[in-house]
């Protein structure tokens, strides 16, 4: 979940749940290969961890400060924890590859997510990865090099070619205006060069949900045709 300047009524703790299409889109372009955990710290009802499931991807462990549990949405447990002061709610399997995947809520310029991201990134080293969700443009601030530039784990981008609806949110029209992209940390990718651009659409997502990750083409580093 996460806010937006969209013109709707502001969601309390920025409750803005992710259509499914976002992580398929992500994890048809990016392969994070063998994976221990996935974790979504930002869970809200838990429409990442079902798109997650949907795809093949397990065990899924999902937090957030103010769950929202609803089993139309997803059937697991979603702990109740803070992303920003908490350790990874996988702490046995320490040392293996975890992968978060989470659209964290923003704040007023982007300020929650700002202290929220490094806390997750530097979590996860030497072996793990981060997948976070933002408008397009979050990443050319100077005052974010630290993050980007500055940063040996970030690796990739998703850009999606579509607009996201956020199923929580009445539904214009005319449709949303604002464009999003997946900004990649993988510490097993560390040093190995600059960030790659994969862009995909929403038929890539939907491929996706369909055959899952069995038998997907997706390779780190390498630009989509």
């Amino acid at each position: 979940m996460a806010q937006r300047k969209s013109g709707y009524k502001p969601m309390k703790w920025d409750r803005y749940f992710t259509p499914e299409a976002a992580p398929a889109a992500l994890l048809s372009a990016y392969d994070f290969g063998h994976v221990d955990a996935w974790n979504e710290p930002c869970a809200g009802s838990g429409h990442i961890c079902a798109a997650l499931e949907k795809m093949g991807c397990g065990p899924v462990f999902a937090s957030d400060i103010a769950p929202l549990p609803d089993a139309s949405v997803w059937t697991g447990d979603i702990i109740k924890s803070c992303a920003l002061k908490t350790a990874l709610p996988v702490l046995p399997l320490e040392g293996k590859r975890v992968v978060t995947v989470t659209n964290l809520p923003y704040g007023f310029q982007f300020r929650t997510a700002l202290e929220i991201l490094p806390h997750l990134i530097a979590q996860c080293y030497p072996t793990g990865a981060v997948a976070a969700l933002f408008p397009i443009g979050f990443d050319t601030r100077e005052s974010r090099r630290h993050l980007f530039r500055d940063n040996e784990a970030f690796c990739a981008r998703v850009v999606l070619t579509f607009r996201l609806r956020w199923t929580n949110v009445e539904q214009k029209p005319a449709g949303p205006s604002s464009a999003h992209q997946w900004l990649v940390w993988d510490w097993l990718q560390a040093g190995k060069g600059l960030p790659c651009d994969v862009y995909r659409s929403e038929e890539d997502a939907v491929a996706m949900l369909e055959r899952g990750l069995i038998g997907s083409p997706r390779t780190p580093g390498r630009r989509a045709a």
